[in-house]
């Protein structure tokens, strides 16, 4: 039998641990067949400020499919929180109105149903491509930003300072740990993994005869996976290690991605890199590089890069 063929120091092409594969209604009916659930999922929502606030706006209705659904996730986040505390299950069975057994029992078919979420609604092409899976949902990761780095807006519409964005782009990507090398394929040891970079210009975009919109400039990242193909992760959309026509990607250079151009090769370090949300609390305000140069990327990189544009 032929031996498989493997990359040391890649991620394995894991979909199911990323994609989404829990739907509303698979979710809304354990609730709805678990009185337990329905009494912690009633304790949940009675102490959301939120939900009573829009509830009280007549914003939301109880009864509706879209309401039990979004309760059923807001229920979900709040147990898995308070389960992954070594202490407070009594106190929180207690709020709760129900037995410590019972709690247990409840975050652990919550958890079972969690798994199920994969990491597809909380994380970016970026944090797939540094193997970062993190279900914070308020980080949108980008290059930089656990570093400390602020992207200026005006670079994502000014289509005259493009460059520029560029630049931000692989400084953001090498402030967070990872090497940026170039056009060329990078070689790689076991102890780093290769991925790819891309960018696309800003322009406005007609949607009618008398109105049109800008439409920002975008990164998007791709990373190699041990068995030697490529994948991404479009957005929200699902991980896949298909381009935008179908085809398995076996060369970035070479993928279908639309308006979006490929720009260099970068190296992540095996396992990868944390990259969201941000915690100066260990002291470091740079991340994962802290003796990375904030001025500029390699101008060797730089010239090499942009004069391929």
């Amino acid at each position: 039998m032929k031996e498989q063929f493997r990359i040391a120091g890649a991620p394995q092409y894991d979909p199911d641990l990323w994609n989404n594969r829990l739907t509303d209604e698979a979710l809304v009916k354990a609730f709805c067949d678990d009185p337990v659930l329905q009494k912690i999922m009633g304790a949940e929502m009675l102490g959301n400020e939120r939900v009573i606030d829009l509830f009280k706006k007549g914003e939301i209705n109880p009864d509706t499919k879209e309401f039990m659904a979004r309760a059923a996730h807001i229920t979900m986040s709040g147990v898995m929180g308070y389960s992954q505390m070594q202490s407070g299950h009594d106190e929180m069975a207690a709020l709760y109105a129900i037995t410590p057994a019972e709690f247990s029992a409840a975050s652990d078919k919550l958890s079972a149903l969690d798994k199920l979420r994969g990491f597809q609604d909380n994380t970016t092409c970026y944090d797939y491509a540094v193997n970062d899976p993190d279900r914070d949902s308020i980080r949108n990761s980008c290059p930089g930003q656990i570093s400390g780095l602020v992207q200026s807006t005006k670079l994502y519409y000014d289509t005259s300072r493009f460059d520029e964005f560029v630049a931000e782009v692989i400084k953001g990507t090498e402030a967070d740990g990872a090497e940026v090398c170039g056009v060329e394929l990078p070689e790689t040891n076991g102890s780093n993994y290769r991925i790819a970079v891309f960018v696309r210009p800003s322009e406005t975009i007609t949607i009618a005869d008398s109105f049109s919109i800008p439409l920002p400039a975008d990164y998007h990242y791709m990373r190699q996976d041990s068995d030697g193909t490529w994948s991404h992760k479009p957005g929200e959309e699902e991980v896949t290690n298909l381009d935008y026509s179908g085809d398995v990607i076996t060369d970035p250079r070479a993928a279908d991605v639309g308006k979006y151009q490929f720009i260099a090769f970068g190296l992540v370090p095996a396992g990868g890199l944390d990259v969201g949300p941000r915690d100066c609390s260990n002291g470091v305000p740079n991340g994962n590089n802290p003796d990375y140069d904030m001025a500029s990327p390699s101008s060797v990189v730089m010239k090499s890069i942009l004069g391929d544009m």
